[in-house]
């Protein structure tokens, strides 16, 4: 039995606009407002294109400390605590609208690929990081075959993005004594609304361990898989854990097959390689290896 992992490299490939760098740009075109408030909140400037490649790993980066003497001083017959509380409220606002628009932007961004030719077996199963419904609509894939890891555009379920960063609740006692860059000092009274912006980075963070017992449970289920092929996946650190699970489900002698775009892309393969112990695999071409893929057809679709 074979295995395909699938990143968002694999739907780039079929011409979708789903990079991150495509999430700032519909932003930007459709909820302005919204895209300078998320430079302000995560990184306390208005200017985040630049940022943006890197947008899951930045939501660790909520700032603490939510406003500072500007903004008192600016403020007209609001006391410190009527400011403090309205700018909580409004970081808890946002993330709101974070899961709202990140939602409509799969939505908009998604448009059924063109079909492509028989690909895969029957007895293929595939673990999917992305959101939409390609390997459906372009391979004619079984949605019984697909385990949708982080959620699926048409469901109702929250899609499940962020970083995954573990962040030290101390570091807020040190907040409550800050004075430079302008910043005003909380009080004690303050810490329970800082380790509410704590909790709202807790939810900003994927829930890998959670996530890890659901795809163990998908895989027992499987028979004895033989080669694994990840495709389009930028084996980033926040998603090791998976592949953690995946190689201790796997045959002890299963093949990697692992696919790159770029150069770094292969030194990246062969470090994760290393950290995951994985002895057989090789590199190739996306389109290379769904070509190979092809070729090897045993079943026939009815």
């Amino acid at each position: 039995m074979r295995l395909f992992v699938i990143g968002n490299g694999f739907d780039m490939n079929l011409g979708l606009n789903t990079s991150y760098k495509d999430f700032y740009c519909f932003l930007k075109q459709k909820h302005t407002d919204f895209l300078i408030e998320t430079g302000e909140i995560l990184w306390a400037k208005k200017e985040t294109d630049p940022l943006w490649s890197n947008f899951e790993r930045e939501l660790c980066s909520v700032n603490f400390m939510p406003f500072s003497i500007e903004d008192y001083e600016c403020s007209e017959n609001v006391s410190f605590d009527g400011l403090y509380e309205m700018k909580l409220n409004g970081i808890f606002s946002w993330k709101e609208s974070l899961d709202k628009y990140f939602r409509e932007w799969i939505d908009f961004s998604y448009t059924a690929p063109i079909h492509k030719p028989y690909v895969f077996d029957e007895n293929d199963y595939f673990v999917n990081f992305n959101y939409t419904n390609s390997l459906e609509d372009c391979y004619s894939v079984e949605r019984e075959h697909i385990l949708y890891i982080h959620g699926r555009t048409n469901d109702t379920e929250r899609l499940i993005f962020g970083h995954g960063v573990t962040h030290d609740l101390t570091k807020l006692y040190e907040d409550l004594n800050l004075t430079a860059d302008g910043y005003i000092v909380c009080s004690a009274s303050q810490l329970n609304d800082l380790i509410a912006i704590d909790t709202l980075i807790d939810q900003l963070r994927k829930p890998v361990g959670k996530l890890k017992v659901k795809l163990e449970k998908w895989l027992n289920h499987l028979s004895e898989i033989s080669d694994v092929y990840v495709l389009g996946h930028s084996l980033g650190e926040v998603d090791l854990p998976y592949f953690e699970i995946i190689k201790e489900t796997v045959a002890l002698d299963a093949k990697w097959h692992f696919s790159y775009y770029s150069d770094w892309d292969k030194d990246n393969v062969t470090k994760r390689t290393n950290d995951l112990e994985i002895e057989k695999f090789s590199l190739g071409r996306i389109d290379e290896i769904l070509m190979k893929v092809q070729k090897s057809r045993r079943y026939e679709f009815k």
